[in-house]
């Protein structure tokens, strides 16, 4: 059966949340979650996946809950943006939430931090507990996480779209590594087969394939220690192989008439 998950993007409509540094934390959430939304749809199967809120729309916190609750969903998600004059990301589940509810928070916590630290330094502020109305009352394992501040220096981030699509994907992750979500069949490069391109190509150990070549990239594939392939294009450390894969994990032969700079 298809889990179900709900995103709940924090505050909305009439209440806007915080405000701070020319942002509002009611549109940053809607952003990080409808960035998830896409990377789930794009990355993993047997799955439904719904939103609480849409643009400029009023709920309670009692809707929130009775629509995941209603609808049976196995995970519900709360993104929040923190403010206080503080720094750095914290999650919380229910105080008195099982170990079911922990490895989610586990999951999803470790993604968001990862993400974030690759934009800078980032303080992790835990993984917490509290009495919040949208943990206590969901039927579901539920956590909310605070994605930096928007009254403090993290805003510099917060105004960036390409962290805060980071921060959506990581969300995503986190929640298909708990509930186990089976990846999408990604098209793999041809294995080599004849010479061309600017050189051939061996895997030294697994490693991922990237869309793009640089470390945000999202992964569409993997290779395995052994596999040869061809190489099409080259751009500072990255070997395109249909796919762009970093040059610490495989060793590179070029054509003889073909000279790469390193």
């Amino acid at each position: 059966m298809a889990k179900k998950i709900m995103w709940d993007p924090g505050h909305g409509g009439s209440d806007p949340g915080a405000a701070a540094n020319g942002l509002q934390e009611e549109h940053l959430t809607l952003k990080i979650v409808n960035y998830a939304v896409e990377y789930l749809k794009a990355h993993y199967t047997d799955f439904e996946q719904r939103v609480t809120r849409g643009h400029e729309q009023t709920l309670t916190l009692t809707n929130r809950d009775d629509e995941a609750d209603s609808w049976g969903a196995n995970v519900f998600v709360s993104v929040h943006i923190n403010a206080g004059g503080g720094s750095g990301f914290e999650s919380y589940i229910h105080n008195n939430s099982g170990a079911s509810t922990v490895a989610l928070q586990n999951a999803v916590h470790n993604e968001v931090l990862a993400a974030m630290r690759r934009f800078g330094s980032t303080i992790d502020r835990g993984k917490k507990r509290a009495d919040f109305f949208v943990l206590r009352e969901t039927n579901m394992d539920a956590i909310l996480t605070e994605n930096l501040f928007i009254d403090s220096n993290d805003a510099n981030h917060l105004k960036t779209e390409a962290f805060l699509k980071a921060v959506g994907e990581a969300h995503a992750r986190g929640v298909a590594i708990f509930l186990g979500l089976p990846s999408k069949q990604v098209s793999q490069p041809a294995p080599l087969s004849q010479p061309q391109g600017i050189g051939n190509l061996k895997v030294l150990e697994n490693t991922v394939i990237r869309d793009r070549p640089v470390y945000l990239g999202n992964i569409t594939g993997q290779v395995k220690t052994g596999d040869q392939y061809i190489v099409h294009d080259y751009q500072t450390g990255w070997f395109n192989i249909g796919g762009w894969v970093y040059k610490n994990h495989v060793q590179f032969i070029p054509h003889d008439d073909v000279k790469i700079s390193k």
